[in-house]
């Protein structure tokens, strides 16, 4: 009888502190095409946590506080992204949508890339 009520009480607590903790998703998605990125990093600057979108570009934090808060996306051949003041509230969830830009795309989105003449003693 002491353990059931053992549980229940771990049980009752354990979910007075998720509902103190609050939930950011978001999606990330090419800002030309506007198709989503999968396997995006997207960090928690503050906890150091990080998570990588899916193939649907989303991802979560679960456990943030309330207050304003920094993240950093990185995904290869994408220029780095820093959000520095997203701000989340108590007792809601906040929902991202984050564009990405390809590195070295012009207006056309085609992408340059530098290359070095045959004859050039560095090659």
């Amino acid at each position: 009888m002491k353990s059931l009520f053992g549980i229940v009480l771990f049980l009752a607590l354990s979910g007075s502190l998720l509902a103190q903790q609050e939930k950011i998703t978001g999606t990330v998605v090419d800002h030309q095409t506007g198709e989503p990125l999968a396997g995006v990093t997207v960090k928690h600057i503050s906890s150091g946590l990080e998570v990588i979108t899916d193939f649907d570009g989303f991802f979560s934090f679960a456990a943030t506080d309330a207050g304003i808060i920094k993240f950093s996306l990185k995904y290869v051949s994408y220029q780095e992204v820093e959000l520095n003041r997203v701000k989340v509230e108590e007792d809601q969830k906040t929902e991202l949508m984050i564009k990405m830009r390809k590195v070295g795309a012009d207006a056309s989105g085609e992408t340059f890339m530098a290359a070095r003449p045959d004859n050039d003693p560095r090659s």
